[in-house]
């Protein structure tokens, strides 16, 4: 048949070829049968193709585990961070009576009502207590700041799958021609 009337009449033949490399394990179609675009003509086996796959879904459920990690850690550090407010709540409260029994002693010592050293031991238990609400608060603002780190690593660790979950949900190189 002369090209210029396959040409017309549309049956001119082409070439196809796959952007990946393969070997050619089924052919699906006849030489000459009729096709139209998008049918598969060939099945390739590509084990370069697979074993990619295979490595690119190994390391997105490693990423996963790594999400599961942070997620647990940063749960186990927002209890400390609930055990250290507690803390400090309860030295707080230490410090208010620490405060009154020392407002107390000096103004039974203007009574004459105690001695200077009982105000003084009085005096030292309130900075006792000040400094036990100073220590608590630091290691709750510790926790704190490990908490956001650990939500910082998490952070990181769901855009790396979500990078990878991209970069393996991209069209995979195709087995079918």
């Amino acid at each position: 048949m002369d090209r210029a009337i396959q040409r017309a009449a549309g049956t001119e033949p082409h070439r196809c070829s796959s952007l990946y490399p393969g070997r050619v394990k089924a052919v699906l179609v006849e030489e000459g049968a009729d096709v139209k675009e998008g049918d598969i003509l060939a099945e390739l086996s590509s084990e370069t193709s697979n074993s990619r796959l295979e490595e690119a879904r190994a390391a997105e459920l490693r990423q996963e585990e790594a999400v599961g990690r942070a997620k647990a850690a940063e749960a186990q550090m927002k209890q400390t961070v609930a055990r250290a407010q507690a803390n400090v709540d309860a030295n707080r409260q230490q410090l208010r009576v620490a405060k009154m029994e020392l407002d107390n002693a000096r103004k039974l010592l203007a009574d004459q009502l105690v001695s200077q050293s009982e105000v003084t031991k009085r005096q030292a238990d309130y900075e006792r207590a000040v400094a036990a609400v100073k220590a608590a608060e630091a290691a709750r603002d510790e926790a704190r700041a490990t908490v956001a780190q650990s939500a910082a690593a998490q952070a990181e660790a769901r855009a790396v799958s979500n990078r990878r979950g991209r970069q393996s949900n991209r069209p995979h190189p195709p087995t079918m021609i």
